[in-house]
């Protein structure tokens, strides 16, 4: 049996397109890169991950995707679709550059480029479309989105992670 924990986040069904029943899957992060075999999206619905075949997949901007489904051929049908979150599971995705899983990290030390130590990493939060480091801070948990923009480097060696937080985001 699989768990919730063998999937990625990768976006919610936006819009449709096309008299096909094509979804538009927008994603907060970049959109992972995925094999060129990819056959399966995992659709959330009433709390279940539930498969949908995929027939095509291609990229549209930086967050999008546009997808067309196996039995989904009608925008009727599609339109059923939209404001639902879509999951990738984990086999299905390529690894980034960065050589890691955030589960992997799990007990590193975050470190910022301005404040210095900030603490541990307790656990991941994997809200579609935005997942989060959950951090010991100063006796309290903080959220540190997993953002590129925001971790300037992950080194495994030294089970650490180097961020550059925005100016007062440890005060909020």
């Amino acid at each position: 049996m699989m768990t919730r924990d063998e999937y990625i986040s990768l976006g919610m069904i936006v819009k449709t397109r096309g008299i096909s029943g094509d979804l538009v899957i927008r994603s907060n992060k970049k959109i992972l890169q995925v094999k060129s075999n990819w056959k399966t999206i995992w659709v959330e619905i009433d709390g279940l991950l539930v498969p949908f075949f995929i027939s095509s997949h291609t990229p549209l901007k930086n967050n999008e995707i546009l997808i067309r489904l196996e039995d989904i051929n009608l925008p009727e049908k599609a339109e059923k679709l939209k404001g639902r979150n879509t999951f990738l599971h984990k086999s299905d995705a390529l690894l980034p550059s960065l050589d890691y899983s955030p589960e992997q990290i799990i007990g590193y030390m975050v470190i910022d480029v301005h404040s210095g130590k900030i603490g541990r990493i307790t656990g991941i939060d994997d809200i579609p479309g935005n997942s989060l480091f959950r951090v010991e801070y100063r006796n309290r948990e903080i959220l540190i989105p997993i953002q590129e923009d925001l971790i300037r480097e992950i080194n495994q060696k030294e089970r650490l992670v180097r961020v550059n937080l925005p100016g007062g985001f440890l005060e909020i």
